[in-house]
């Protein structure tokens, strides 16, 4: 299956009330947009530093401060929707939620309608592909097409191959090798299709 992230609770009921993209003409972004674009920056610095580290303490540190970050920028989305916060604005929650859940369905229906693969599970910020196969190079291989598919429709989105998993089994179907893709955080808070 493959996944990714989209947003969290907060949907609207109606199509009406989300807000247009903000575009203010002259390129520059609010701060919040700034904010996030820094947070997912030093997180692929981290991650970049991770992938290279051999110090398995190292390792370890890189990997709690690239999750660090990624929790901080998720949380950006539940300021918007907790009615308390200083940066409560509702029809940005439901704007973040409805691009996510846009996001997912078209990488559902990358998955299915492009690649050919059977979409078994997807929730609100992933999907999971069953593969059909046993071969780790073949679903590695699939979960980059549907990576480098999806990532080339978005500007500010990123997929990321979560894991692959031999077997699941789930409301008692067993699913023989799924692979789980999941979006980088935050990014798809700004997720917006390229033109």
């Amino acid at each position: 299956m493959v996944a990714a992230t989209a947003s969290h609770a907060c949907r609207s009921t109606q199509a009406e009330e989300l807000p247009p993209l903000p575009d203010r003409g002259d390129g520059a972004k609010g701060v919040l947009p700034r904010v996030l674009k820094n947070i997912i920056s030093k997180r692929r610095e981290v991650k970049g530093l991770l992938k290279k580290e051999k110090n398995v303490k190292k390792r370890e540190t890189y990997e709690i401060r690239q999750m660090a970050l990624k929790l901080t920028a998720n949380s950006m989305y539940g300021c918007l929707g907790f009615s308390h916060s200083r940066f409560y604005a509702k029809p940005l929650a439901a704007l973040v939620t409805s691009l996510g859940r846009d996001t997912l369905q078209a990488t559902a229906d990358v998955a299915e309608k492009e690649l050919g693969l059977e979409v078994i599970y997807g929730d609100t910020d992933s999907i999971m592909i069953n593969t059909r196969t046993d071969d780790l190079s073949v679903v590695k291989d699939l979960g980059l097409k549907v990576k480098k598919a999806v990532n080339k429709r978005y500007r500010l989105l990123e997929l990321e191959l979560d894991g692959i998993f031999k077997t699941m089994r789930r409301v008692s179907v067993e699913v023989d090798l799924e692979l789980f893709v999941r979006a980088a955080t935050a990014s798809h808070a700004a997720a917006t299709p390229s033109t």
